[in-house]
């Protein structure tokens, strides 16, 4: 079935090919730190390709929580510290910054809640995947990544021509049925087939696709994996970190828990711990997010009527 029968192809491939060209380094990294044996030499020049990775990889390796007594002035020494996963944290967690960088007025998104929202969502994978007892790596990265569809979509819709709507509808539903109707597909759909541009894992475009609706995904990996992605929406919304758009989206079922092969979640106590862990991580690389204050744009950015 062909999603994208309002979308120009071409339009999709340059609204994505626009995304800042660190994105990239994602899937370059990800592919190092998920071998046997990590070429640290290797991350060491891929990180060092972004000045921004880099001035935060410092910045953490002199924080409070990693320094030794002297102060960390290299990249080599920054990774020989932190160890090549936490590297692999902050360069994601800065590129997202770099993606993350635009409101959203199609959904009413800030650029500061989404970017907020995003990270959390990254934590918040690896809280759920240790529940789960799989990786942690995967699990951030999809985490991190998947609000991808909704930039996207601003960006066609800027093309387009599209005005703001689906921030002035009632529930996620029907927003999903608004980009149905107005894209010819959906944020989750858009953005597994950017990953799939981009030459990321399979795996991650089938997650984003099936992550409001795991049941429907026929491959049993990217099943659980999407359902473990539904289950951190929902502990992430009940943060200061939630969108206000999918606030209600992530109703929890039995089935979901069964799909995530887990057992019931303690959703106060583990919601507690993402906020943590998503502040700590931020602090530590120097990058500062919105509070539930920012949640969304506010009244002066609608349309006048």
């Amino acid at each position: 079935m062909n999603h994208f029968n309002k979308v120009d192809p071409k339009w999709l491939k340059a609204a994505s090919a626009r995304l800042p060209s660190s994105a990239k380094l994602i899937e370059a990294l990800y592919r190092e730190i998920k071998k046997p044996d990590v070429d640290i030499d290797q991350v060491v020049r891929l990180v060092s390709m972004d000045v921004a990775i880099t001035s935060r990889l410092l910045r953490m390796a002199n924080s409070a929580s990693y320094t030794r007594g002297e102060a960390v002035t290299s990249l080599d020494q920054a990774l020989a510290w932190l160890g090549a996963f936490q590297a692999y944290r902050v360069a994601c967690l800065t590129v997202s910054a770099k993606l993350c960088e635009q409101n959203l007025p199609l959904y009413r998104i800030s650029a500061d809640r989404l970017l907020a929202n995003s990270i959390a969502m990254a934590v918040g994978m690896e809280v759920v995947a240790a529940q789960a007892g799989i990786d942690h790596k995967t699990a951030y990265t999809i985490g991190l990544l998947h609000n991808l569809g909704r930039i996207v979509l601003q960006r066609v819709a800027l093309q387009m021509e599209i005005p703001a709507g689906a921030g002035d509808l009632p529930d996620m539903q029907a927003v999903v049925n608004w980009e149905r109707e107005v894209f010819g597909c959906t944020h989750a759909e858009i953005g597994g087939a950017v990953l799939t541009l981009w030459g990321m894992n399979p795996l991650f475009g089938k997650v984003l696709v099936y992550k409001e609706d795991a049941a429907n995904e026929a491959d049993p990996e990217a099943r659980r994996w999407s359902a473990l992605l539904h289950l951190t929406a929902t502990l992430v919304a009940s943060t200061e970190f939630g969108l206000g758009v999918t606030s209600d989206a992530w109703p929890i079922s039995e089935a979901v828990f069964t799909d995530a092969g887990i057992p019931q979640l303690d959703i106060l106590l583990l919601s507690e711990v993402i906020t943590a862990a998503t502040k700590a991580l931020c602090e530590q690389s120097g990058l500062v997010l919105a509070t539930s204050s920012d949640n969304s744009l506010s009244s002066v950015n609608k349309p006048a009527r």
